[in-house]
């Protein structure tokens, strides 16, 4: 169960597809969740001073579902660069909406 707080990686590019596929500024929500949300989310948290220890390190490493889903992240985020790439070639952007699609990615 301690790895799955990583899970929550996955939330960035499923945010920045869903401003994609709805075009126009909203090609900035997955920018603006990423520096805006994510901060915002972890300050609220408050101070975390507690550091694992080596033997926390190395339980965590060897952990299959820890090394499954970092091994993993590289998926979504290829997928994205596709989507992005399919949505400007056939959904008519405009200067923003290439902006954000840019700056997403």
């Amino acid at each position: 169960m301690d790895a799955l707080p990583y899970l929550i990686g996955y939330l960035i590019p499923a945010v920045a597809a869903v401003g994609l596929w709805l075009g126009g500024p909203y090609t900035f929500l997955g920018l603006a969740f990423t520096f805006g949300a994510i901060p915002a989310l972890d300050a609220l948290g408050g101070l975390d001073t507690a550091n694992a220890d080596v033997a926390g390190e190395a339980a965590r490493d060897r952990n299959p579902l820890f090394n499954l889903i970092v091994r993993l992240w590289i998926l979504p985020h290829a997928g994205l660069l596709v989507f992005a790439g399919w949505l400007a070639l056939t959904a008519g952007w405009g200067p923003v909406a290439w902006t954000g699609a840019v700056l997403n990615n």
